[in-house]
């Protein structure tokens, strides 16, 4: 379940919008009238299946390119703490056994 909030702007395609803002950091933006998304929503591909038992390819996941998501969408190397190269380095050893990636990335290989 999302947050539902209506806008009119004469900055964007029509002159009035319905956001859709969802837990996972994305806000699909549509043309209040005619329900059509103010930008294209890209279908990727499903993510890689992990290593836990019942674990199954999905359909493609929609992605709104625009706006930018509000929250961070997955993780890389670059998250991890670093406040001294001792902890840095207790960090990458710890993470080495997961999976870096994108949103909807199973953790564990």
């Amino acid at each position: 379940m999302g947050l539902l909030y209506s806008a009119k702007s004469r900055s964007m395609a029509g002159e009035s919008s319905c956001y859709a803002a969802q837990k996972t950091g994305f806000l699909y933006v549509f043309d209040r009238e005619t329900g059509e998304p103010v930008w294209p929503i890209e279908e990727r591909s499903p993510t890689p299946i992990g290593c836990a038992r019942g674990t199954f390819v999905t359909d493609p996941a929609l992605f709104p390119p625009k706006p930018a998501p509000f929250a961070q969408i997955g993780i890389t190397e670059d998250d991890l703490i670093d406040f001294t190269p001792e902890i840095r380095e207790r960090a990458l050893a710890i993470a080495d056994s997961f999976v870096f990636g994108s949103i909807f990335t199973p953790p564990l290989s």
